[in-house]
């Protein structure tokens, strides 16, 4: 009959190799992280895969007769002994690239690599010596009583990062921190569990699963860093278009050539119409939150007018606003226009059709729907654009509000905005 001790043991040890060996796969392939951080954490679990199946395998022959099972013993006790304390250096190396991304504590890590070569130095003295353990004639493992001196360089090394965590989690993200506290406490509360439970290697499970706790959370940190890195450059470079188009110059010259012009001749209109719709759409740019209806509306036919312009009786255009007590993102109903003639009406067999927008309050919700009869598409066939993902983005994040669009070959296009109304106050 098989023990229970030494089946649960097996388990532990294999669930373990594959919980590593599928986390490296997943960084190789499955990540956008940085390269650094990818090189840490497949060192990492590649240490703890070795820790793992090091100490598997030397459980599973301790016993075992003959010189082969001897040598694998040895080297299996080695990797048991050697690895832990390579991976406190490389948690130790990876948080100071966090807190010292300039490397001016060279004097640090040195130290902290001295002691893991001080480490191993006494590991393979111990193989001939017996200084920590032996194996006897049986191929049975016995501690020796300096086995406690075996802990003594990881410890260090460990009580350091916790001096580190402790003393410059101002240079961290919290989430970073929690990452970091994870993967140094989980594994020592399990030493005090597996006292109560001799036998059952509930350390080195417990190290692997705290390390991909850790990295899980430090891979949201990283997404979410980059998240707000690509937001602060698009907002740079809409920064940029702005000071580059000069928009009050772009006012300034309009409202000039507009004084040329007879007051009562249709240019004169088309460029306060034009000049108009320049000047919202640059402040809109500006706008980091919700903006009035009223607003948008005024964009939207500023644009319409130029668009009614150009196209004459080709472009019908009907409004009906019920509704306009809200707040929305900028450009939202502005874009769906946009496209609405530029996509739809525009690209039928005569090139003109009709263009209705529309606003009411339906139960809880505001709605708003810019429709066409237009060529249509097929939503299944043809993804939406950058524009329209960016309106959706934007509703989804800034009001909680969604975009839907039905459409149908040669039946044209409706477009619905539904925004909440208790989150637009």
């Amino acid at each position: 009959m098989i023990d229970v001790l030494f089946l649960i043991n097996i388990i532990i040890g294999l669930t373990g190799v594959a919980i590593c060996l599928l986390s490296m796969i997943q960084i190789l392939i499955g990540t956008d992280v940085r390269t650094e951080i990818e090189k840490y954490f497949l060192l990492f679990f590649g240490c703890l895969a070795c820790y793992a199946l090091s100490n598997l395998v030397g459980f599973i022959l301790r016993g075992t007769p003959g010189q082969a099972a001897r040598i694998v013993l040895y080297l299996s006790n080695f990797g048991e002994f050697t690895f832990p304390c390579a991976l406190a250096y490389i948690l130790t190396v990876y948080l100071l690239s966090r807190v010292d991304p300039e490397h001016e504590r060279k004097a640090l890590r040195r130290m902290m690599l001295l002691l893991v070569i001080i480490h191993v130095l006494m590991l393979v003295i111990s193989q001939f010596t017996g200084l920590y353990y032996t194996i006897d004639e049986m191929n049975v493992y016995h501690r020796s009583q300096l086995y406690p001196i075996s802990y003594v360089m990881t410890l260090i090394i460990i009580a350091t990062d916790v001096f580190i965590l402790i003393t410059e989690r101002d240079k961290i993200s919290a989430r970073e921190e929690t990452a970091f506290w994870i993967i140094l406490v989980i594994p020592c509360l399990s030493v005090g569990i597996q006292i109560f439970f001799y036998g059952i290697y509930f350390v080195v499970f417990a190290t692997i699963i705290s390390a991909f706790i850790m990295y899980i959370f430090i891979l949201r940190d990283m997404k979410e860093r980059n998240r707000r890195q690509l937001a602060e450059i698009s907002q740079l470079k809409t920064n940029i278009l702005i000071s580059q188009v000069q928009p009050h110059f772009i006012f300034n010259s309009l409202t000039a050539i507009r004084s040329l012009c007879d007051m009562d001749s249709e240019a004169y209109e088309a460029i306060g119409h034009f000049a108009g719709f320049i000047r919202g759409s640059m402040e809109l740019l500006n706008e980091k939150s919700c903006i009035p209806m009223t607003t948008e509306i005024e964009t939207v036919d500023n644009y319409l007018y130029m668009e009614k312009l150009r196209f004459e009786d080709k472009l019908e255009i009907i409004r009906d606003f019920r509704d306009t007590s809200f707040m929305l993102p900028s450009c939202s109903m502005q874009v769906l226009a946009e496209n609405a003639v530029k996509h739809g009406i525009r690209k039928t067999s005569e090139g003109k059709g009709t263009l209705i927008m529309r606003s009411y309050s339906s139960g809880d919700s505001h709605i708003i729907e810019v429709e066409d009869n237009g060529t249509g598409f097929d939503p299944e066939k043809i993804t939406s654009g950058t524009g329209i993902n960016n309106v959706r983005r934007r509703l989804e994040i800034m009001c909680n509000g969604q975009l839907n669009i039905k459409s149908e070959p040669g039946k044209g296009t409706l477009a619905q905005i539904i925004i909440p109304n208790t989150l637009v106050k």
